[in-house]
């Protein structure tokens, strides 16, 4: 497995109102010969929205739509999501569309908590979301982060990839959480119940976080992406692969991302798409998304 060169594709202007900042977690779905790609894009107060673009299949750096205005937006004060949503995953099943998207809370003694919502597309590609409260609510385990979904079928039912998080450290004055990948399965696509399969571990002492995983399937087997977070380098991109979809080997030296000015800086919130033009792995650059995203194409 190999990256290909990496392309730029879009980043806003910002002239929105509730688009003042961002075009964060690329999250591509092939629709016939263009691929959707959702993203975040926060207001002035830092609140997260959802929109999307759409992009030639055959070539991704041609937008052939952008939509103008917001398709998810956060949650009533006092909901989970009452500080932004940001896209994860989308899933077809049983002749339903799941969105699936993580809301954010800012907090006082620690900076934020984030878990896992589910909306369901209505006609006119809006999204209408199931519940005010989480689909990943708070665990013992969890109870600070449980969200960032990435979801498979499996057998009859679905398999899921999410973060999971307990634990803050502060560096420099400025707290960080501390963060794994759990996995998790359902017969329905909304009640979900967690596996006891350890999914990665850290390589060394210094990384405290796999951020926003994505879980891919063909011919060669299961293909993890994530983001590395670690304590002396900033997000990088990272890569496993598994027979099975339930044991893991990190082979994070197999995807070499070519740094260009707009992500030179990071590499984070990788999410692959399969179109019949080539497999398409879009991630955003500098600033979690401040510059933008882009792609590069994936040879197997």
């Amino acid at each position: 497995m190999r990256a290909g060169p990496t392309q730029f594709v879009y980043c806003p202007d910002f002239s929105s109102g509730w688009a003042k900042s961002m075009s964060g977690i690329p999250t591509p779905r092939l629709m016939g010969n263009f691929i959707r790609v959702y993203f975040y894009s926060r207001d002035n107060a830092g609140d997260g929205h959802i929109t999307y673009i759409d992009v030639a299949a055959e070539d991704p750096t041609r937008i052939t739509y952008l939509h103008k205005e917001c398709i998810l937006d956060p949650g009533d004060p006092g909901d989970f999501d009452d500080c932004g949503v940001c896209p994860s995953c989308v899933i077809s099943f049983r002749e339903r569309t799941f969105f699936h998207y993580f809301g954010i809370q800012r907090l006082e003694k620690i900076p934020y908590m984030y878990f896992g919502g589910l909306a369901e597309e209505i006609p006119g590609g809006k999204l209408r979301k199931l519940s005010r409260v989480p689909l990943l609510e708070r665990t013992s385990e969890a109870p600070h982060l449980r969200s960032a979904s990435s979801v498979l079928p499996w057998g009859q039912g679905l398999k899921m990839w999410y973060v999971s998080g307990s634990a803050w450290f502060e560096k420099d004055g400025k707290k960080f959480p501390k963060y794994q990948l759990k996995s998790a399965l359902s017969s329905d696509g909304i009640l979900w119940k967690d596996t006891d399969e350890p999914v990665l571990s850290y390589a060394n002492e210094y990384e405290f976080g796999f951020g926003r995983p994505w879980a891919h399937h063909n011919e060669h087997g299961y293909h993890l992406f994530y983001s590395i977070r670690s304590v002396n380098s900033p997000y990088r991109i990272g890569y496993a692969h598994s027979d099975n979809g339930r044991e893991w080997t990190r082979k994070d030296n197999l995807l070499n991302i070519e740094k260009q000015a707009w992500n030179g800086e990071m590499t984070c919130y990788p999410a692959l798409v399969s179109t019949p033009s080539g497999d398409y792995l879009f991630f955003n650059g500098n600033g979690y998304g401040a510059t933008g995203f882009g792609f590069c194409r994936i040879h197997w």
